[in-house]
């Protein structure tokens, strides 16, 4: 496994099915917009995933306050449902 994406792993990064449907899960993370150029950085290295950039996005907390960032996501492929299946379970991350 490439050690940028086990890296993201282990940080904010996630795996998921995007829909109940899904036969293939996707890498998924999301940055704030200063870290642009971080986000940038990382979908070439892991271009191998065909990742793609939306954003940006806003969320707000629970105080109504705006979060722009972007979302990093990743194409659903098998390799990451291989991923997914052992890391995620039961539905939630567990590495260890």
């Amino acid at each position: 496994m490439n050690q940028i994406l086990l890296g993201s792993l282990l940080g904010d990064g996630s795996l998921r099915l995007p829909h109940d449907r899904s036969l293939n899960a996707r890498f998924f993370e999301a940055h704030k917009v200063v870290h642009e150029a971080y986000v940038n950085w990382k979908m070439e290295r892991l271009a191998w995933l065909k990742p793609r950039k939306m954003g940006p996005v806003g969320s707000r907390d629970n105080r109504g306050n705006l979060h722009p960032s972007f979302h990093l996501y990743t194409a659903c492929l098998p390799e990451l449902t291989e991923l997914y299946k052992k890391y995620y379970p039961k539905g939630k991350k567990i590495l260890g």
